[in-house]
Formats: C-alpha cells, sequence, structure tokens
C-alpha cells in the first residue's frame, strides 16, 4: 500500500488499523480436515472428498484465520457461520479463478452501525483496499506465484464477464 494516506485515528480508535493486519492465515480445524491443502500453492487445494477445488476464501484480517470453500458447496456467510469465529462482515472475501489464473477480492468494510457512521468515505476506501492487499500478500506467503493476477473490488458483472458464469 505504498503512496497511502496513514489510517485516521478513527480507524485506529476503532481497532481496524491496516498496518496491523495479519500477515499469516490459520484455518480452523474443523475446515481444514475437508481439504487437502497444496504445499506448493494454498490455491491448489482441493477437497478431501474428491470434490471441486478451492473457490472461495473468507479471510479474517487481525486474526489471520482463513475459511475455504469449494465450487458450488456453499457461500462466503455459511462457511463463515460453519467455520468461523468473528461476524461476517469482519472478513475479507476472495474467490479463486484456477483457470484464470485469478484471485478476485470483492470490495470490504468491517464497520457496521454507529462505527460506520463514524469514518469518511476515504477510510472506508482505505480499510477495503487495505484487507484486500493485505489478503493478497498471504496468499503470496502461501505460494501464489506471480503468474496468478489479484483483482480488487470486483463485482457479480465483471465475474460473470471473466468466466461465463452466473450466481456468484
Amino acid at each position: 500500500m505504498e503512496n497511502q494516506q496513514p489510517p485516521s485515528s478513527t480507524l485506529v480508535r476503532l481497532g481496524w488499523d491496516p498496518g496491523s493486519f495479519s500477515k499469516d492465515l490459520v484455518i480452523p480445524d474443523s475446515n481444514v480436515r475437508c481439504w487437502e491443502i497444496s504445499p506448493r500453492n494454498l490455491l491448489l487445494s482441493s477437497s478431501i472428498f474428491g470434490g471441486p477445488r478451492l473457490e472461495r476464501i473468507s479471510w479474517h484480517p487481525l486474526s489471520g484465520e482463513m475459511i475455504l470453500s469449494g465450487r458450488g458447496e456453499s457461500h462466503h456467510a455459511m462457511d463463515i457461520h460453519n467455520h468461523g469465529s468473528h461476524p461476517c462482515a469482519e472478513y475479507v472475501r476472495a474467490l479463486v479463478l484456477p483457470e484464470k489464473r485469478v484471485v478476485a477480492t470483492r470490495p470490504w468494510c468491517p464497520l457496521v452501525g454507529d462505527a460506520a457512521r463514524q469514518v469518511d468515505r476515504a477510510d472506508t476506501i482505505l480499510l477495503s483496499r487495505g484487507g484486500q492487499v493485505a489478503l493478497e500478500g498471504v496468499l503470496r506467503g502461501a505460494g501464489m506465484t506471480r503468474s496468478w493476477r489479484h483483482i480488487l473490488d470486483i463485482d457479480n458483472a465483471r465475474l460473470e464477464q471473466l468466466t461465463g458464469r452466473r450466481g456468484w
């Protein structure tokens, strides 16, 4: 996040300073036991049940907790409910498109209610980008090579354009 403004004191006070985001990942036991984790590139992991490869990642930037799921198995919210230990809004959500060598992250803001009203739009953008870029760093540390692209702020229309698939 070079050339970015430092977070406001409000973000720091609310506990969401992008500079304090984890550089690691921890997959909960209830989730990891369903996956054969690729030792060379986490993004190439597959279900132990012979099902699909990894398609969805939910990552909590403060704790490093990462939830994995495959195509058609479930959605981020269900995975977080079943395996996560933090509120759903606090997870950065990513989609893995191995055939395109792409990881695409959704816009993200963990702040809700009063906390959301305390920050301005610039801080919200800084926070969102900070979480998405921090996840990219974690994935690079877990084997994501330079041949993979990272797309920030993906939406369903762009996903459909990339994959020809609806229902993201």
